[in-house]
């Protein structure tokens, strides 16, 4: 077994597979973050992408089931950005790169499987941010009360 230390090595084994393996790799990258989708669709999708004796029509099923699901995981991100659902985009993604036929993913699937579960992973780790109108008033500062003197260490300015 040969070390990969970089990504372009990482490339280059994957390019070595045949479509086959390279599914059943890509659908083994997607189990390794699929806790990080609330859809349960992608998990009924992923044991079409990890059965090596899937039919065609059963991958072409498993895989517009997919990439439904992807569509549903992007619309669900919103300008919010919650990052936990956009965790489920990129598993979704990962997903639909797992059934794609070999020759019509770019860079192939396995390589593209990999790279979205990677970022499913990444975005999982952002903290929390809260809401924008939550963060407005934590970080406006509160008018002291009249009669109070000022109690920073700058002196008033004068008024003159």
């Amino acid at each position: 077994m040969t070390e990969i230390s970089n990504d372009r090595e990482f490339h280059a084994a994957l390019d070595r597979l045949d479509a086959g393996q390279q599914r059943l790799l890509a659908a083994a990258f997607v189990k390794s973050v699929l806790h990080l989708c609330t859809d349960e669709r992608i998990a009924r999708v992923l044991e079409v992408a990890a059965d090596p004796e899937a039919s065609e029509s059963a991958l072409a099923e498993a895989l517009k089931t997919a990439k439904a699901t992807t569509f549903d995981c992007h619309t669900r991100c919103g300008s919010e950005g919650n990052w936990l659902e956009q965790a489920g985009y990129f598993v979704a993604r990962a997903a639909v790169a797992a059934l794609t036929p070999l020759g019509q993913m770019p860079g192939g699937i396995a390589w593209q499987a990999a790279m979205s579960a990677r970022m499913a992973a990444a975005t999982s780790i952002w903290p929390r941010w809260p809401r924008r109108r939550d963060r407005r008033r934590r970080i406006r500062p509160r008018a002291a009360p009249r009669g109070t003197r000022r109690t920073s260490a700058r002196p008033a300015r004068s008024r003159g």
